[in-house]
């Protein structure tokens, strides 16, 4: 028999994880470690450090770090949650735009 390899799996809690880290989805050929982090830690852990084989990452911090030549990791486009929180648009009640047509014509809506 072959030995497993080891791998660190570090993401926020995501329902669409969690099969991963109760061991329900196996990583065919590793024995995966799976830590659940706030996106802080995670973050600043994934890119100080390099602690993990496998991470959630700040899409801003892993563009900075390409360019640089410096990022350890390969991205992937996975998805943990269903909607993207950077998909959303918000503004103050007190903005002078009234949501949506108060801004039409703008960058960001049309």
């Amino acid at each position: 028999m072959f030995k497993l390899v080891p791998i660190t799996i570090a993401c926020a809690e995501y329902d669409r994880t969690r099969a991963i880290k109760d061991g329900r989805v196996k990583v065919d050929g590793c024995e995966v470690t799976y830590l659940a982090l706030e996106p802080e830690e995670l973050f600043f852990r994934a890119f100080r450090y390099h602690d993990f084989d496998v991470a959630e990452l700040s899409f801003n911090s892993y563009l900075m770090t390409i360019s640089r030549s410096v990022c350890p990791y390969v991205a992937i486009p996975a998805f943990c949650i269903a909607a993207l929180p950077a998909l959303g648009n918000f503004h103050q009640n007190r903005s002078e735009y009234s949501w949506p047509s108060g801004s039409k014509g703008s960058l960001w809506a049309s």
